[in-house]
């Protein structure tokens, strides 16, 4: 009996993150669009959620992911420029849309107001926005504590983990993150569309055992590079060299069996009137692109919080051989229950203290036990 190495027995494990969703748009005429929607229209005719469920999740119906949601009303200002902003605090249909996208998604935090404007009497001046986890205390982390309590209350649902706004943060800001009890948190996004050391998992905390998700992948990558200068010629090779390059980055991943996380924003519409990058209704096409990339791959597709179970089970699970086909296996970790595959050439296994039998799944020459519990087991 061995642990398997692979995301709940496959090769790689595969999220979609969908940041800053609020219950707001960015409008001129009061309508709600998908192209202006942050998340107010909810899974309504014309919200951003319904177009999204036509243009990808019913081609790819395996994918998952995380939408990472700061619990209050961004910090948000406009320009004297026509558009409005539209707000809700109507509570009792986001809990009603947070189980209607659960089998895609799950929800995470992302802040309380995301940021704050240092001059609210000109807020579109230079330097002007500070992200959220650039001024917040560790002080402050009881009272962030309770009103996270609160939200999950009203929601019916339960945030495990999270985001830095912006992926900018204070020295103390990973000491907030542990005293307000998440389990895995996403702190960086260096590792962007890039090999790079950071690709992998890892862990902070006095503890060091907050699981540090990587961001991997744009969601915008396979948007045609329309930045560049001269002739369309030189303009095509660049983007045909772009895509090559991303494809190979994305099969390093995969034969690494590194987590292929893509990194995208819920809202498009700015309340400047400029559009967001990465945004899921300008990068539909790239999306499509990508997922269609990966038909056919050995892959897990999962939400965070799951992949942060599952790395965080392996990393600190131990499996010992007793003799006579005799194992137990004993989790150290912090999760209230360990989630771990194990694979052995038996087809069944017996766990010893109270008889229950565990019969595997035949893959690759091996037999596979999924979600196996603490305990001593005897392969049969």
């Amino acid at each position: 009996m061995e642990k398997s190495r692979y995301y709940n027995n496959h090769r790689s494990a595969v999220t979609l993150m969908l940041d800053d969703f609020s219950l707001t748009a960015t409008t001129i005429n009061g309508d709600i669009e998908p192209c202006n929607d942050w998340g107010i229209g909810l899974n309504g005719q014309h919200s951003l959620y319904r177009y999204l469920t036509a243009n990808l999740l019913k081609k790819f119906p395996e994918i998952k992911g995380s939408i990472f949601y700061p619990l209050h009303q961004h910090c948000l200002q406009t320009r004297d420029n026509g558009y409005q902003v539209i707000f809700s605090c109507d509570y009792s249909n986001l809990a009603d849309f947070i189980q209607q996208v659960s089998p895609h998604f799950e929800f995470a935090f992302h802040g309380l107001a995301h940021g704050r404007y240092k001059n609210l009497d000109n807020p579109f001046i230079k330097g002007n926005f500070q992200h959220e986890f650039e001024y917040l205390t560790l002080q402050e982390a009881e009272a962030i504590k309770k009103d996270i309590k609160e939200m999950e209350q009203v929601l019916d649902t339960r945030f495990f983990g999270g985001k830095y706004p912006g992926y900018i943060a204070s020295n103390c800001a990973p000491q907030i993150i542990e005293a307000l009890g998440f389990k895995w948190w996403m702190s960086s996004a260096h590792m962007m569309n890039h090999k790079h050391k950071d690709n992998r998992h890892s862990y902070f905390g006095k503890s060091n055992s907050i699981v540090d998700l990587p961001t991997n992948i744009s969601g915008d990558c396979f948007n045609p590079n329309m930045n560049l200068g001269g002739a369309n010629l030189l303009r095509f090779f660049k983007n045909k060299l772009d895509t090559f390059n991303l494809e190979r980055y994305i099969h390093f991943l995969y034969e690494k069996q590194l987590v292929i996380s893509i990194q995208e924003h819920y809202m498009g519409l700015r309340t400047d009137g400029k559009r967001q990058r990465p945004n899921i209704y300008d990068d539909i096409s790239s999306l499509n692109k990508f997922f269609g990339l990966l038909r056919g791959l050995d892959l897990w597709f999962a939400n965070c919080t799951e992949i942060a179970h599952y790395v965080e089970s392996y990393d600190n699970t131990e499996l010992v051989k007793l003799g006579d086909g005799t194992y137990s296996i004993t989790y150290k970790g912090t999760w209230d229950t360990m989630f771990l595959t194990v694979y052995t050439p038996a087809r069944t296994l017996r766990n010893t203290s109270t008889g229950q039998l565990l019969n595997g799944i035949y893959r690759n020459g091996v037999w596979v036990f999924n979600n196996v519990k603490e305990g001593i087991y005897q392969e049969l």
